[in-house]
């Protein structure tokens, strides 16, 4: 987990997008399009995706500095791929519930990182031998959760066991 503990606490937009008479042509369509916009240009959503992305970059660059990847080709890669920052609220579960909020899945990319936004036990991650869960808690309000997805362990296999 990476701490941004220099930054102070970035505060995102939140857009209640549930209203069943949200629907275009309305005065509340109008008022959370508006929403949307101002949530699209604030400094802070353009901050965090800054900073995301820096620490995706980051992230990747010691990873293939693991693997002994020419610096050269470090350098095309970096340069050559974009971010996606995907902003997603997934819905918990009530305490006396056995579901999941979601199911269980293997993320597809090369890293996700993940801002809980203050939630704790959120996240479980299950162990390479398929027989445990792990809880994954930030270890302070401030801090990612960086992962390595399939497209990194296909890529590390022979070298790094996850």
């Amino acid at each position: 987990m990476v701490s941004l503990e220099t930054t102070p606490a970035l505060q995102l937009p939140v857009i209640d997008f549930t209203s069943p008479n949200l629907k275009p042509g309305t005065v509340e369509w109008d008022s959370v399009r508006g929403d949307v916009r101002r949530a699209l240009e604030d400094e802070a959503v353009m901050s965090f995706a800054k900073k995301v992305s820096e620490l995706d970059f980051m992230t990747r660059r010691m990873i293939m500095e693991c693997f002994g990847v020419n610096e050269n080709y470090i350098e095309k890669h970096l340069n050559s791929t974009k971010c996606l920052v995907r902003m997603m609220k997934y819905q918990g579960v009530e305490e006396k519930e056995e579901e999941l909020g979601m199911e269980a899945h293997t993320d597809r990319n090369m890293l996700t990182i993940l801002c809980q936004n203050d939630v704790k036990d959120g996240l479980e991650v299950r162990t390479s031998d398929d027989k445990q869960w792990i809880k994954a808690n930030p270890s302070q309000d401030s801090s990612f959760i960086v992962l390595g997805g399939a497209t990194l362990h296909v890529r590390s296999k022979p070298r790094f066991l996850f």
